[in-house]
């Protein structure tokens, strides 16, 4: 194992410790001094791989946002294709609570941009149509905040899923 394989090994090592202490006592609670102890490391020694807890938060919420876009992106076909979205975000919502707000926490577009592409998709096939003061980006952010509104507040698919389509059947307008 060559040197950039056992960094890469180590950092890790070091990220499934803290995101397991993350699952079990919330972002508020993570401490170097867990991590160090959990992944086998000193606490000075995780400032080698990550610029202290908040670099390894930082780490986390991108791994977590990488995961959520990618369940996003696996959403069954069975629903119309936005639907289908926001229903994948409700199941990983459920399924991951913690990550899902980690997730939120990072700056990056992965998971908007996986709301903004299937929403350019339905408007090139003319199934939806953006209007005045509501492009594809605000159609996209609307649907998300639709999601992430039902999975916070604990509603039940089919909510969600009458919601998304009363809104959709708006758009075919």
């Amino acid at each position: 194992m060559n040197r950039q394989d056992r960094r890469t090994a180590s950092r890790r090592r070091i990220l499934t410790a803290a995101a397991k202490l993350v699952a079990r006592d919330g972002v508020e609670a993570l401490s170097l001094r867990e991590v160090a102890r959990k992944s086998g490391y000193s606490p000075a020694g995780l400032y080698a791989y990550f610029d202290g807890r908040d670099g390894i938060l930082e780490a986390l919420a991108e791994q977590d946002a990488q995961a959520l876009a990618a369940a996003l992106r696996q959403a069954p076909s069975q629903e119309h294709p936005l639907i289908a979205l926001g229903l994948a975000w409700l199941r990983f919502a459920s399924a991951h609570p913690g990550r899902l707000r980690l997730a939120l926490t990072h700056p990056g577009d992965a998971v908007q941009s996986v709301f903004v592409e299937q929403v350019e998709e339905c408007v090139l096939s003319g199934e939806i149509m953006p209007g005045p003061g509501f492009d594809i980006e605000e159609i996209a952010a609307t649907l998300q905040a639709m999601a992430h509104g039902a999975a916070s507040m604990g509603h039940s698919p089919a909510l969600l899923r009458e919601g998304m389509r009363c809104l959709l059947v708006g758009l075919r307008d």
